[in-house]
């Protein structure tokens, strides 16, 4: 009995579970075009755009890109072994 509990609550979930997957799939995909597509824009009267100051996910993305390019960027700058002779 419950085996076939288990086999009933697996079946009825898992279309729930797709179908997020699918949907936050999908998101996320728009929102990785959406910023490609503000990236790549050129608008004349703001020679700078900043890309973290764009509004939902698009900007989210970008301001955890930055973030994590920096923490990067500081690990590695840490990581790089002194040449400098004493």
């Amino acid at each position: 009995m419950q085996l076939f509990n288990l086999v009933l609550g697996v079946a009825v979930y898992l279309p729930f579970v797709t179908l997020s997957d699918r949907l936050r799939s999908n998101q996320s995909r728009t929102s990785m075009h959406n910023l490609a597509l503000a990236a790549e824009s050129v608008l004349p009267a703001v020679p700078e755009r900043r890309l973290i100051g764009l509004s939902g996910m698009a900007g989210h993305l970008a301001h955890r890109t930055t973030s994590m390019t920096k923490s990067y960027a500081a690990s590695s700058i840490c990581a790089i072994p002194s040449t400098r002779r004493r």
